[in-house]
């Protein structure tokens, strides 16, 4: 009885195996989009949303199971801020014949980042199919603000920056990610996808981040 069990198992095992089909092991990716900043108050939360482009290297460990090597850069541009304190102590220091008096505090940050992840789908080589991935790494910040001062004095303009900070961090992340990709052959596809990551840091603190990327996939 035991053994037609078991002959009964691995028949259907056999089966089974030769309907999944032959998948290719490693996959490449490239990504592009924008990254958009959560509610968090983090180290640069007053910036603007930030371009985004990012690597994906996975390798299929099981048909529907693969392992993931994320890397990513995030560009946030010069966002200016108006500071009425600052705009008045400065023009308190200049001759009374000054004009065109301008101050401008300016944020800019970029970011990059490597991770590890696994992601979950039925991988498939015909249609559209959905899947999930949750990544753990670390963010590199560079983060910088700089003041810039101008006035026009008998016909003549002034204008120079001030850096006041300039900050250089590391942050451990966890991001969840859900995207939809659509095999265009059998080793191209294209694919859309967001997440929502956060920093490991004190409440009041952490940075939260949504990418949301369109790129392709290749399958060696």
């Amino acid at each position: 009885m035991k053994r037609i069990i078991f002959l009964t198992i691995l028949i259907s095992s056999i089966i089974l195996i030769n309907k999944i089909p032959a998948q290719n092991k490693f996959h490449i990716g490239l990504n592009s989009g924008y990254v958009f900043q959560g509610a968090s108050e983090g180290l640069f939360s007053a910036g603007k949303n930030a371009f985004t482009i990012g690597l994906n290297t996975s390798y299929s460990i099981f048909p529907a199971v693969r392992l993931n090597l994320l890397t990513g850069y995030y560009n946030f541009p010069n966002n200016s801020i108006f500071s009425a304190g600052l705009f008045y102590a400065f023009a308190t220091t200049l001759p009374a014949e000054a004009y065109n008096i301008s101050v401008e505090e300016k944020t800019a940050a970029k970011v990059y980042q490597i991770g590890f992840g696994i992601s979950v789908a039925n991988y498939q080589k015909s249609s559209i199919f959905p899947f999930f991935a949750i990544y753990s790494g670390i963010y590199f910040f560079n983060y910088e603000k700089r003041i810039y001062y101008s006035y026009w004095l008998n016909g003549i303009n002034s204008t120079f920056p001030y850096i006041t900070e300039n900050i250089s961090e590391k942050k451990g992340f966890i991001s969840i990610g859900f995207g939809l990709q659509y095999p265009v052959s059998d080793v191209i596809s294209l694919n859309l996808q967001g997440k929502y990551s956060i920093t490991f840091d004190k409440i009041n603190k952490s940075q939260d981040l949504i990418p949301v990327m369109f790129g392709f996939e290749y399958s060696l």
